[in-house]
């Protein structure tokens, strides 16, 4: 935490630009999703694997939840208020192998954040709930799909309130078909780290852009996963 934290200052004292590799943000999905601008109030993120024999050194929390955790702060744009968490080392006591932390937000947002290395898939995904829409999202398969109002299926809404309230509303007469509106989300099958790469050349050359993931942000992810990781050290299993 403490050499981020000096990343951080030195970047700023010396007026040079610092990144940090969170590709999963240059993910084209993602990268759809932000194009969406929806202010999110549920999310629900889960990223499993088979144990991949790499990265023994440091726990879940550290080696893959961090990219979701740097998403989630992302689309929350709140500071966190609170963090719960548990975890449990199956290959190594000390490292967590699985993870589940719930992040509150103070402006209300409240994200669910599960990840494993101890699964018998792969799995990456988020959902995400706003007033805008509803996404359902797979990093892995770059897939995407929204749910969304149209004026359909407000006006079905508040034709089926006013018929409840006036006592004559008829379940078997009602269109449901209208009253969900779906599509795929439109997403640009570009590669992750050529993005990443291009974000960080255009802030170098113009200090008025901020690289993909600054610094700060990047910071902001590490205390987040601190917080995670001393929440699970406090409800450490027997």
């Amino acid at each position: 935490m403490g050499q981020g934290r000096e990343i951080v200052e030195l970047a700023k004292n010396r007026g040079v630009v610092a990144a940090v590799g969170h590709s999963e943000r240059c993910n084209p999905v993602v990268q759809a999703m932000k194009r969406l601008e929806i202010s999110p109030r549920f999310i629900e993120s889960t990223r499993i694997s088979p144990y991949p024999f790499r990265s023994t050194d440091i726990g879940v929390v550290l080696d893959v939840m961090i990219h979701d955790i740097d998403i989630i702060l992302s689309l929350a744009a709140s500071k966190v208020e609170k963090v719960d968490a548990v975890g449990i080392g199956v290959i190594d006591p000390e490292k967590e192998d699985i993870c589940n932390a719930r992040i509150s937000f103070e402006n209300g947002c409240i994200a669910n954040v599960t990840a494993s290395r101890l699964a018998l898939k792969t799995e990456r995904k988020v959902r995400v709930f706003s007033r805008q829409a509803y996404l359902s999202l797979d990093y892995f398969g770059k897939t995407g799909t929204i749910i969304k109002a149209d004026t359909d299926n407000i006006e079905l809404i508040n034709k089926i309130r006013q018929l409840k309230k006036g006592g004559t509303f008829d379940l078997f007469k009602t269109d449901w078909t209208k009253l969900v509106h779906y599509e795929k989300l439109q997403i640009d099958d570009k590669e992750p780290l050529r993005l990443e790469q291009e974000s960080f050349l255009k802030a170098v050359a113009d200090k008025k852009l901020k690289p993909e993931v600054s610094a700060e942000e990047g910071l902001a992810a590490l205390q987040c996963a601190e917080m995670i990781l001393d929440c699970v050290k406090k409800h450490k299993w027997d």
